[in-house]
């Protein structure tokens, strides 16, 4: 008997191999591919379950793989057992990748809520009570607003301003008020 017509124990090494796709987690990259198929990645892949299990044969754990695009880890399989497809399948169910269009209306409408501000209330069970508010720059177009508002909910207002830009009309209808107080300052 010579040494070609006896097949030698052939040892193989395995590494795995870490992709972002599910289906890689039952494939390992062999370290040491078989002698007469030495051409990269075409034959280096193979199914770990198929590995596992004593009864397969080698060369029907092997996969050819093309097209694979190491950069987002996606890969084409061409395998010529149809147990690494069956197994695949089967432990990773496809979950619908396309939601329901009511679906999509109801993250919708959640998401406009969320990013709708609530109002403050008005009242004085939640804000707390009355408070003295100092506005600087309360004369002007701006400060007048705040200021009538402020009175109007309630709050003792303290309105400082230089009297540049005022618009003394609306000052001197606050003015009428008690919880209101006018400070002039430079």
């Amino acid at each position: 008997m010579s040494t070609e017509e006896k097949p030698a124990q052939e040892t193989h090494e395995y590494e795995r191999v870490e992709k972002k796709s599910p289906v890689w987690k039952y494939i390992y990259k062999l370290k040491n591919g078989p002698v007469a198929n030495r051409r990269g990645t075409l034959c280096g892949y193979v199914c770990r379950l198929c590995i596992e299990d004593q009864k397969t044969p080698f060369q029907d754990a092997l996969i050819a793989i093309h097209n694979d695009n190491t950069s987002n880890g996606t890969s084409h399989l061409k395998s010529h057992h149809a147990s690494v497809h069956q197994t695949i399948t089967a432990a990773t169910p496809m979950r619908n990748l396309t939601p329901s269009p009511a679906a999509k209306r109801e993250k919708k409408t959640a998401r406009k809520e969320m990013l709708i501000p609530r109002k403050l209330a008005a009242s004085l069970e939640f804000s707390g009570g009355f408070k003295r508010i100092l506005v600087t720059g309360g004369a002007g177009f701006l400060g007048l607003h705040l200021c009538k508002r402020l009175v109007g909910m309630g709050h003792q207002v303290i309105c400082l301003d230089n009297l540049f830009t005022s618009q003394k009309s609306g000052l001197s209808e606050l003015l009428k008020y008690e919880n209101f107080e006018f400070v002039r300052h430079d």
